[in-house]
C-alpha cells in the first residue's frame, strides 16, 4: 500500500488502517514508504510538529514493539503510541536516566513528543474511549542511540478492559486505583515492573 508521508503522520489515518486491515499492513505501508521517501523529506503538520523519514522509522519500531498486544487489541494504537512517543524525546525524559547523559531528547529534531502531543490534541477535541496514560518511560529502544532504562521501577502501559483495574491480573499482584483516576501496582515478585498510569477519560456507568 502506498500512503504518502502526510498521511502516515495522520492518527486518523493509522488507526483505520490498524482497525481494518490490521497491524502487518501498517508495518507494510510505513515500509514501503520509509523506501520511497528521500531522508530529506520533510513535512509541517498544521498545529504540530514537522515530520519526516526518522519520525516513520521510530513509528514502525514503536508499533513493532506492541504489534502482539495490538493484533488483539487495534483499538488501543492511540494509547500504545502515545506513550511511547511521549516518553522517547521529551525534554523531562532526561531525568529518567543517567544524570548528564545525551539520548533523543539532545537530537537537533526531537518532535516525537509533540507529535504525540499533536495527536492527542485531536483525540481530545473530538472525545474518545477512556485510556491509560503512563506516568514514567516505557521500556524498549526506538533507535539504537536510545539509553537502556536503569535498575528500579518503571512503568508499562496497558488498556483499559473494562475498568482500569482487570487488565492487569495476569501480571500483577496487586493493583490499587488511587484518587483521580492514578492506577498504581507492582508485580508478583520486588523485581517485577511498577506499574504507574493515569487514567484519561470516564468509565461507563456498567464498569
Amino acid at each position: 500500500m502506498r500512503l504518502e508521508l502526510h498521511s502516515l503522520a495522520s492518527l486518523s489515518t493509522l488507526e483505520q488502517l490498524v482497525s481494518t486491515q490490521g497491524v502487518e499492513a501498517l508495518l507494510a505501508a510505513l515500509d514501503e514508504a520509509l523506501a520511497r521517501l528521500p531522508p530529506e523529506s520533510r513535512l509541517g503538520l498544521e498545529g504540530g510538529p514537522t515530520v519526516g523519514p526518522r519520525t516513520l522509522r521510530i513509528l514502525r519500531n514503536a508499533l513493532a514493539l506492541d504489534a502482539p498486544f495490538l493484533r488483539e487489541h487495534p483499538e488501543a494504537l492511540f494509547q500504545c503510541l502515545h506513550n511511547r512517543l511521549r516518553w522517547f524525546d521529551a525534554p523531562d525524559t532526561a531525568s529518567h536516566f543517567t544524570p548528564g547523559g545525551t539520548g533523543p531528547w539532545s537530537h537537533p529534531e526531537a518532535h516525537l513528543f509533540a507529535l504525540a502531543q499533536h495527536w492527542r490534541r485531536q483525540r481530545e477535541a473530538h472525545g474518545g474511549s477512556p485510556w491509560l496514560e503512563s506516568l514514567l518511560p516505557l521500556p524498549g529502544e526506538l533507535e539504537s542511540e536510545d539509553q537502556a532504562l536503569g535498575e528500579g521501577p518503571y512503568a508499562l502501559h496497558r488498556r483499559l478492559e473494562p475498568t482500569p483495574l482487570v487488565h492487569f491480573h495476569d501480571a500483577m499482584e496487586q493493583t490499587v486505583l488511587l484518587r483521580e483516576g492514578l492506577v498504581v501496582g507492582r508485580g508478583r515478585t520486588e523485581r517485577d515492573c511498577l506499574y504507574v498510569l493515569k487514567l484519561r477519560g470516564q468509565l461507563s456507568a456498567e464498569a
